[in-house]
């Protein structure tokens, strides 16, 4: 059996981290082609260390880890089982993450499955929490409007926490958004638009 590499184990983790990740965003982050990776998840498979599955008609598989691949990487999260109906969410949230390690390096995500752990149950949790020249941004990604008082209330929470609050929003969700940035009442918020593969994905 060919052996595991140091990097092995951290593509292991950052899987983990995210919950699942489809092959081709796994492809974008190793630097591999598809059918690469689809080899090292047979591989990770045949292990018995993560679960690969095509969950949604015209999408790449998704791979996740079992108890065994937690184990082996020392992620220390709990069980996850994937759920058709938050898949778009976790895959558009591994997209920015993509997108920011892309245009920002040298920048530190902590995953909203770190924060859980970090945070009390009484705070809201964000989607992922970036630390970047030191300072400390609260991502959030929304594919579908909230309700006002909601977004109003999650604004406000992140503003006292964080340095900045930042969205990747559908259209959908951008214009109660850009409506509440350009209100000036939150000057560390912003919004952007979801990178163009989670944003073509949430409109299918």
């Amino acid at each position: 059996m060919e052996a595991v590499s140091g990097r092995d184990l951290e593509a292991l983790r950052w899987v983990d981290e995210q919950y699942a990740v489809r092959v081709d965003q796994l492809a974008r982050l190793l630097g591999r082609t598809e059918r690469t990776v689809q080899r090292w998840t047979r591989r990770m498979s045949g292990r018995g260390w993560v679960e690969l599955r095509r969950l949604l008609v015209d999408e790449p598989a998704y791979v996740w880890l079992t108890p065994e691949g937690r184990r082996e990487a020392a992620t220390g999260f709990g069980p996850w089982e994937p759920r058709v109906g938050r898949l778009a969410h976790v895959a558009a949230v591994v997209d920015v993450r993509l997108y920011i390690q892309g245009r920002s390096p040298g920048s530190v995500w902590a995953s909203e499955r770190v924060l859980r752990r970090e945070l009390a149950a009484s705070e809201h949790l964000p989607d992922a929490i970036v630390t970047t020249a030191g300072e400390r941004h609260a991502i959030e990604v929304e594919l579908t409007p909230k309700a006002r008082r909601r977004a109003f209330s999650t604004i406000e929470e992140l503003g006292r926490r964080y340095d900045r609050t930042l969205y990747f929003c559908t259209p959908a969700a951008w214009r109660q958004l850009e409506e509440l940035c350009r209100s000036h009442e939150w000057p560390t918020l912003a919004v952007r638009p979801l990178p163009v593969s989670a944003e073509q994905r949430a409109a299918a």
